[in-house]
């Protein structure tokens, strides 16, 4: 592995407020400093990742690891933007770092080599507590088996990192998020009336306004003030499960109509690659994943009924468009560019800590227009009461 010298961290310089300056000030200052002193490692650059790290570079993070050393293939220039024909056959990695830097002279982007991620539990720790890793994203494609998406899931908890799992399948695809068991985050809410009281576990209050507006405000109509609400920030926390407990997670209860008939065809397939048999490159029959899928639905307490909710005439016409997504090689730009976009947003959010986290599972189902995000094991989020909040420096 190629040493990388660390990013410098610190806080945002004039230069980068000049340049970011409406991202600042639609999160704040303290949000974009935030993200300037992290570091991503995306280990796969498959069409999402391309996506989100576009989104992530151009926003401004302080360093972006790429750990893919696989050739490029013609299928990736499908969706993969930053590669030509003549990279086809280089290290997707290397080839495609000049275009991503030259995206944001700001960020520090750099090529990691090797095993990185290979190895036993203690060395790998070590190695990403090295590089100042924050945040993990894996593109998870058909070589990687449940079992391994689980260890580095369990390491990141280990080291306190945000952990993303993605993947295209076809017209749909995913996004799992752990970002650890105590993830708090800031949301603004407008107060409801300029008489009503701040609510009792609001944070902090926000006001933006500069003498001069104030009292331009001061004025003009009523109704004219009404149209700036006063906002007030809450302070929330939210717990987060692993992978390995999502799966264990009962889905009694929740509505059918809500489940999205790919969270299940994943798991059936991870089951599949998770096997020594099942970890060739033959992927598995409509009719295997079909069995296999049907244990997974009723270990979970699931009717069957959901696998063909999105519209196909038979359980089995469901497994054999989700298989042919996953054998055709090359990914689906419109699709990438959605669950990228997910993808870089909540990653970026969770580092500012603003907004509604995703948590914790995505799927996209791009025929039927959908994109639920459901909340597999995980509890309702808490308010932090304004008491326990610091004020801000």
């Amino acid at each position: 592995m190629a040493a990388a010298p660390t990013h410098t961290g610190g806080d945002v310089d004039e230069a980068e407020a000049a340049l970011y300056d409406r991202q600042i000030r639609l999160w704040g200052l303290e949000a974009q400093n935030r993200m300037r002193r992290s570091h991503i490692l995306l280990a796969g650059l498959g069409g999402v990742a391309t996506e989100a790290l576009k989104n992530i570079v151009l926003a401004g993070v302080g360093r972006v690891s790429l750990l893919d050393d696989a050739p490029v293939q013609p299928g990736d220039l499908e969706a993969g933007f930053f590669w030509r024909e003549d990279d086809v056959g280089n290290a997707r990695a290397a080839c495609a770092l000049p275009r991503v830097q030259a995206l944001n002279p700001l960020v520090k982007v750099d090529v990691l080599h090797g095993p990185l991620l290979e190895g036993a539990h203690e060395d790998v720790a070590a190695r990403l507590a090295e590089l100042g890793v924050a945040v993990l994203v894996v593109s998870a494609e058909l070589a990687h088996d449940r079992t391994r998406l689980i260890q580095l899931n369990d390491l990141c908890r280990t080291l306190s990192l945000k952990y993303y799992v993605s993947a295209a399948q076809g017209f749909g695809g995913y996004i799992f998020s752990d970002l650890g068991p105590r993830h708090e985050y800031i949301v603004e809410r407008p107060v409801a009336s300029t008489s009503a009281a701040p609510a009792p576990l609001a944070a902090t209050t926000s006001s933006s306004a500069d003498p001069t507006a104030a009292a331009a405000a001061a004025a003009a109509p009523a109704e004219a003030t009404s149209a700036q609400p006063e906002k007030v920030q809450i302070k929330k926390r939210q717990a987060f499960v692993t992978l390995q407990e999502a799966l264990r997670t009962k889905w009694k209860g929740k509505k059918g109509k809500r489940m999205s008939p790919g969270v299940f065809a994943t798991w059936a397939l991870w089951e599949h690659t998770s096997r020594p048999s099942g970890s060739s490159e033959q992927p598995p029959s409509p009719e295997e994943l079909h069995k296999t899928c049907l244990t997974i639905l009723d270990a979970a307490g699931v009717p069957s009924s959901v696998l063909t909710a999105g519209g196909e005439p038979d359980e089995v016409s469901f497994f054999t468009s989700f298989l042919r997504s996953q054998t055709t090689h090359g990914d689906f730009s419109p699709t990438c560019a959605i669950i990228g976009g997910v993808l870089a947003q909540d990653i970026l959010n969770a580092l500012g800590g603003r907004e509604e986290p995703l948590c914790n599972w995505f799927q996209l189902d791009g025929l039927a227009g959908k994109g639920p995000v459901h909340d597999i094991g995980t509890p309702p989020s808490d308010v932090i009461p304004a008491a326990a909040v610091a004020a801000p420096a």
